[in-house]
């Protein structure tokens, strides 16, 4: 067992290398020139192919004039390298009713043989804010690549179908209409599918399908710089996010998803463009694509995977894995060792009962503590800055003060247990690893693996330190060996953690920092006191420093920008015309407060939770769609409704709003629509069915509603933009907020009673 300090400040030494060489193996690999051999995926020549795709930067929504010009720039490159790409045109609608007509490129290289084939699919269109150079042009460009990389290869055995689909961001439109339309998707086996949460950062293998050791065996023997593990997958699965892959998914397709998500303020933004590309996240993600799509096209055998698997890169250099049963097992393993090193401690005279209780409650003091303190610390950075913000410019300063804070309170913690000794630490620490183990190995086993292995490491050092002279296993060895490979383990997880989900899980990464530190706290007993003290002091020093920069830095800025859309908004009944804006701050910039009412209102019927500030738009007006219902009948307590909208401006989104409750069934265009309310806001669900890209002919909505009461329902055109009078308001906004998501945009409601 530890005696001593000796070893702690070389521990913390080879941590801090270990940190630093987590930053620069988890950074994207540099581009490869234009020159590069054929066969090679080179970003240098992707990039080129993406200043073509979106060189003007102009947002291009399904449905709209640039839309169509990005799908032709895309078709002429396919032609270029020599493929036959068609254009699959068709209406589909997503299981929560968002429906439109998509026009998805696909083109086809052969293989030599009739096995299933591999499809790589990345989306074309963008949202209406932002130009999408890199959510998703940067996979257009890389798919592309990937299919002239092909030509200048041998055949592979299956075919591959490249899908470039359209309608992903109006709700992954395209990849429905493939899935259920297209002939070609009946013959698909395996996915390769290409996102993007930002604008940097390493190509993330973040999500696969279940049953999948099959497919993570293949991811271990081809990526060449693998940046995944199966706790990005566990959390993914928790969250309301979808990709096109969710699509395939749920048809029965297995394969994998990547994406990178540094720079994730600038997503769905103005700042989503070509200048802010990182070629190195293009590469990563084009050797990727490549590397997978040959292994997947390279082997005819079925997929007979019969369980999940447990899997995590080491230091991007491999795959390592096994199946998530075994997990459990290897928990209890890790468990039953350091219990028996505990058993024979006591059984030694080395350690009591109370020693253990009194370890166990010490290290359980020092997380508690820890983790009131940087929730503490958050809270005080978050008050200084604008409300609901996630992603702050420079960040680095706000990771190091939660990254320092758990050495120096951990550290502060220590002086105080005067009487402790190393070993009833040491059981304290273990035995609450063995806990955390144990309980993520059985209710989320894609979780476990960055606990279970130092648990395991761990009590296999006591269990070898037992069985020797005492001394054998040089105990700063030992200390320093489990140490490093719960930093190799937990701190790639917990760097990539803020870039993912912003200020909020900041706590939970001072929580993982604190148990990679946590192998040193026995060390800091008896004639370890010494580095305790100089731990505290320094760790506190630089997370002090570190928080009040954090705190000074600006909310925006120019590259990290205040989301901040403005909406012309209409009601035909009221003759009314409105300006709405809102922030993630909750408070409108200074310049913009005198041009809108000083409280925020609720615009929407349908939302009582939304509140905007308004602003009346005085003289200008918008024509109504039409909305009219077609056709009334009745059987008995339901009725079937047909409502026929004809948008005033073809092309807009059409769509209506209404209760829930009355709505037993629904189709759009003929496409009928599972029930599955959109909201429920102040109590009351809203049901939403909207058309993108609606024909000027108009589209058909039929209702199946429950009882003879009159119903509520609004009917709604969406139009990208707003008129050329709220130019003004544009020049109000300043430079460092930007329209997000949808962004600018004119909103004509009418209310439609069916009685």
């Amino acid at each position: 067992m530890i005696r001593n300090g000796r070893g702690v400040y070389v521990t913390v030494g080879l941590l801090a290398l270990t940190l630093g060489l987590v930053t620069i193996r988890y950074a994207p690999p540099k581009a490869i020139p234009i020159d590069a051999p054929a066969n090679r995926f080179s970003a240098a020549r992707a990039f080129e192919v993406l200043r073509t795709l979106v060189g003007d930067n102009t947002p291009h929504p399904t449905g709209t004039g640039a839309n169509a010009v990005v799908r032709l720039r895309v078709v002429s490159e396919l032609r270029k390298l020599g493929y036959q790409p068609h254009i699959q045109e068709a209406f589909a609608c997503n299981p929560h009713g968002t429906c439109g007509y998509v026009k998805n490129v696909v083109a086809m290289a052969r293989g030599t043989t009739s096995a299933r084939a591999v499809l790589l699919a990345v989306h074309y269109d963008s949202v209406g804010a932002g130009p999408g150079a890199s959510d998703d042009a940067v996979g257009v460009a890389a798919v592309l690549e990937v299919a002239r990389a092909l030509k200048n290869s041998p055949p592979l055995k299956r075919d591959v179908i490249f899908l470039i689909d359209d309608g992903e961001e109006q709700g992954l439109l395209g990849a429905e209409a493939f899935c259920a339309r297209h002939p070609w998707a009946r013959r698909v086996g395996s996915v390769v599918n290409l996102e993007a949460r930002g604008t940097t950062g390493p190509s993330l293998m973040f999500e696969t399908n279940r049953r999948n050791a099959t497919i993570i065996g293949t991811v271990a023997r081809a990526l060449p710089r693998p940046a995944t593990n199966s706790i990005y997958y566990t959390i993914y699965q928790l969250l309301p996010n979808d990709t096109d892959f969710s699509v395939f998914k749920r048809y029965g397709l297995n394969g994998v998803n990547f994406a990178f998500v540094g720079g994730a303020a600038r997503y769905h933004t103005p700042r989503d463009d070509l200048a802010h590309v990182d070629r190195r996240s293009l590469q990563h993600h084009g050797d990727n694509a490549l590397a997978l799509v040959r292994a997947f096209a390279s082997d005819t055998s079925e997929d007979r995977a019969k369980g999940d698997a447990t899997y995590f890169d080491f230091l991007t250099l491999t795959v390592l894995w096994w199946p998530a049963s075994w997990t459990p097992i290897l928990a209890i393993a890790g468990a039953l060792l350091v219990l028996s090193a505990v058993f024979t401690m006591v059984r030694r005279s080395r350690l009591t009962i109370g020693g253990i209780l009194h370890g166990l409650g010490s290290f359980l003091l020092v997380i508690i503590i820890t983790g009131a303190c940087a929730w503490t610390l958050h809270a005080a950075i978050a008050a200084t800055k604008a409300s609901g913000v996630e992603w702050l410019p420079h960040s680095w300063v706000l990771r190091a003060a939660f990254w320092m804070l758990p050495f120096a309170v951990s550290s502060a913690v220590m002086l105080l247990f005067r009487n402790r000794t190393a070993a009833e630490m040491w059981s304290g620490v273990w035995i609450t690893w063995s806990v955390i183990a144990i309980g993520t190995g059985f209710v989320l086993p894609g979780t476990a693996y960055p606990f279970v292995i130092p648990t395991l490491l761990a009590g296999a050092f006591a269990v070898v330190a037992r069985n020797t002279n005492d001394g054998a296993v040089p105990a700063w060895a030992a200390q320093t060996a489990v140490a490093l490979s719960a930093g190799v383990l937990i701190l790639p997880v917990a760097w990539m953690l803020y870039d993912g989900m912003g200020l909020g899980i900041l706590p939970a990464v001072s929580i993982l920092v604190l148990l990679v530190f946590s192998c040193v706290l026995p060390s800091m007993t008896g004639e370890g006191r010494g580095a305790a003290l100089g731990m505290a002091l320094v760790g506190g020093l630089l997370t002090v420093v570190a928080a009040i920069i954090a705190a000074v830095l600006p909310s925006y800025s120019v590259d990290h920008p205040r989301p901040l859309s403005f909406i012309f908004y209409e009601r035909v009944d009221q003759k009314r015309a409105q300006w709405l804006t809102g922030s993630s701050s909750g408070a409108l910039p200074a310049a913009m407060r005198s041009q809108f009412l000083p409280r925020p209102i609720q615009p929407y019927p349908w939302s009582k939770d939304v509140r905007l500030f308004s602003a009346p738009a005085r003289q200008v007006w918008l024509d109504p769609h039409v909305a009219v219902i077609a056709s009334v009948e009745r059987h008995g307590e339901e009725e079937n409704i047909a409502l026929d909208l004809r948008p005033a401006r073809p092309g807009s989104t059409l769509g209506i709003y209404m209760p829930a409750e009355r709505l037993t069934g629904a189709s759009v265009e003929g496409v009928e629509i599972p029930l599955k309310p959109e909201s429920e806001e102040g109590g009351e669900r809203w049901r939403r069915l909207s058309v993108a890209d609606a024909p000027a002919a108009g589209i058909g909505i039929t209702l199946r509603i429950h009882g003879l009461d009159p119903v509520p329902v609004f009917t709604w055109e969406l139009d990208y933009g707003i008129p050329a009078s709220g130019n003004f308001l544009k020049k109000l906004r300043p430079v460092d907020s930007a329209p997000i998501h949808a962004g600018d945009r004119s909103m004509v409601v009418s209310p439609l009673v069916i009685e």
